[in-house]
């Protein structure tokens, strides 16, 4: 997808994204890109119409380079769960809520003897951390960590580490020498969609299979009486059913291309001010009248025109997240900007076209840079579908559009923050009431004594 910068010049989207991370000015004139970028119709239209064939096989090559990245991730991932083994466990209050994968975080250990056991169970200094509210010891949710440095006060170790990905902690032993719980882990991942739904198959439509076929004819053909009334019983059922059929997939085709359209609309026009709008309008298009009364058959992950759609819902919700953030930061100007760029530097989509792990990985950063209740954020911790994070993302930031919800400050869940998330006007007011109570009562007491 082209897009024009303020220069004047027009890059591509997914290639100034990637020159991007290694210098913020334009490749050609070297002025200041800045965030903003528009997509140029116009230009698009042109290249599909003048080079159709430079373009279809720019499409190829892309689509190449991301199923060989795909089945890197896949064979990453197979390799952690494969090496998998046991892991020291440390234990941080509920309040403080999980750290997402790709975080990088300071913790404060007081026992020497927890750093030495992972010293003796791990040479690179990895373990889990969970939260010591759980009661169930049989399987735990924590977080595999490695640590990146380390030093030593007067009052506690603090260590530097970084988040790698997602485990449940099962089979845990408590180490009386150590005084701490290890137990064996396994790699938790989101469920990919499947890289090669783009040229979804709109043979579908052939659901009517040709065993079916063949045993109604084999019916018809054994019978001895009625033949005629059963054959044209048999052919009304196989035609409603493929009408029925061609009638579904139509359906859930105009719906993708909705999802397409209206992903475009939100680049286009790029507009924090019909965040709710665009959401709104997504609503429309998935959750119309006939979804409600439909079975959840037909949403099966193997269905590439369901995939599609999953995938679109994805991006679509990605954006409307970036605006979200666009909006909150245009509060405090460009003094924000930049303290939110320098700390949280992943919340960035580098593609028009995201992979999977691209999407789950955005999903992580935009968690872990949101302050919200811990109960919120182990629900988007413990959820394996990254369109469900990612919409509970949107739903959460559309509902505390109007407060300071970004964590620009170091504290993980400042109650200054607690104070204002509040979800209604009532509640806010039953605390002012609170404090002017006690502030009576103690002017009071004072002038009487």
């Amino acid at each position: 997808m082209p897009v024009t910068i303020p220069c004047g010049h027009n890059f591509c989207r997914d290639c100034l994204e990637k020159a991007k991370e290694y210098n913020d000015t334009c490749p050609l004139c070297r002025s200041s890109m800045g965030d903003k970028q528009n997509v140029n119709i116009l230009l698009a239209e042109l290249i599909k119409e003048k080079y159709p064939k430079a373009y279809a096989k720019r499409l190829k090559d892309i689509e190449i380079l991301k199923i060989e990245k795909e089945k890197k991730v896949l064979q990453e991932r197979f390799d952690a769960i494969k090496n998998s083994s046991m892991i020291p466990i440390f234990k941080a209050p509920l309040s403080f809520g999980p750290y997402f994968p790709g975080e990088i975080f300071h913790i404060n250990i007081y026992n020497k003897k927890f750093l030495d056991l992972v010293e003796l169970v791990s040479n690179e200094g990895i373990f889990a951390i969970t939260s010591n509210n759980n009661k169930h010891n049989d399987k735990m949710y924590g977080i595999h960590v490695k640590i990146l440095e380390r030093c030593i006060t007067t009052q506690a170790f603090i260590v530097k580490c970084v988040a790698n990905y997602r485990v449940i902690l099962y089979n845990i032993i408590y180490f009386s020498q150590y005084d701490y719980d290890i137990a064996s882990h396994s790699p938790l991942f989101d469920e990919s969609i499947p890289v090669n739904f783009f040229d979804y198959n709109l043979s579908l439509r052939s659901d009517v299979t040709d065993s079916e076929s063949k045993t109604i004819t084999s019916q018809i053909n054994t019978s001895n009486s009625n033949s005629s009334t059963i054959s044209s019983t048999n052919n009304d059922n196989i035609r409603c059913r493929k009408e029925s059929k061609y009638s579904f997939i139509d359906e859930e085709i105009i719906k993708l291309d909705a999802l397409k359209k209206l992903l475009n609309k939100i680049e286009v026009e790029d507009d924090i001010k019909s965040i709710s709008f665009y959401y709104e309008q997504y609503k429309d298009i998935v959750y119309n009248e006939k979804d409600k009364t439909a079975t959840t058959t037909h949403a099966d992950i193997n269905n590439p025109i369901y995939a599609a759609q999953k995938y679109y819902s994805c991006i679509i919700f990605s954006r409307i997240c970036l605006l979200c953030i666009k909006y909150q930061l245009n509060r405090f100007g460009n003094a924000g900007f930049r303290l939110f760029n320098s700390k949280f530097r992943n919340i960035k989509l580098t593609s028009s076209e995201p992979s999977n792990e691209e999407l789950e990985n955005f999903s992580f950063s935009l968690s872990s840079a949101i302050i919200s209740r811990s109960i919120q954020k182990w629900t988007w911790f413990k959820t394996t579908n990254t369109t469900e994070r990612l919409e509970s993302i949107t739903q959460y930031f559309l509902k505390k559009k109007n407060k300071s919800i970004l964590a620009l400050d170091n504290s993980r869940s400042p109650i200054i923050h607690r104070l204002f998330m509040l979800d209604s006007i009532t509640s806010s007011l039953l605390i002012l009431v609170f404090i002017s109570f006690v502030i009576f009562v103690k002017y009071v007491f004072y002038y009487n004594v």
